[in-house]
């Protein structure tokens, strides 16, 4: 199965970068005057991050990257994010970390739509 953005088919071996980087519960430990620590815990339930890389490993043509980049240009539209286990996610970009950035593999000073690059894409989860 593929990883999908909406209707856009991504490169499938996308690596999930960050997938245990986030826990589900926020914690702040506060310390009294008396050296006691009150510990308060909140779930988390949205703001999940979601890096999805090519690592060097993943290309993906310059048709796909513009369609993504038009994607990003869209303001407060949230977007469905399908991975290939069929797990799905409510996700906005993560612009304040440059949402989508993309790099020629081979240099090329006039690309066309066929020509090759390294795609990272950066999410949020919101729901």
């Amino acid at each position: 199965m593929a990883i999908t953005l909406d209707e856009i088919e991504l490169p499938e071996q996308l690596d999930w970068q960050d997938e245990f980087f986030w826990a589900p519960v926020a914690q702040t430990i506060t310390p009294t005057l008396t050296g006691y620590l009150i510990v308060e815990e909140n779930a988390a339930p949205m703001g999940r991050p979601i890096t999805l890389v090519s690592d060097g490993g993943v290309w993906a043509p310059r048709a796909l990257v513009k369609a993504v980049k038009a994607k990003e240009a869209q303001v407060n539209t949230p977007m469905t994010l399908t991975l290939h286990d069929g797990r799905q996610f409510k996700v906005v970009w993560r612009r304040d970390d440059k949402g989508v950035d993309a790099s020629q593999i081979i240099r090329i000073c006039d690309p066309d739509d066929t020509d090759l690059y390294d795609i990272n894409l950066r999410f949020t989860e919101i729901d």
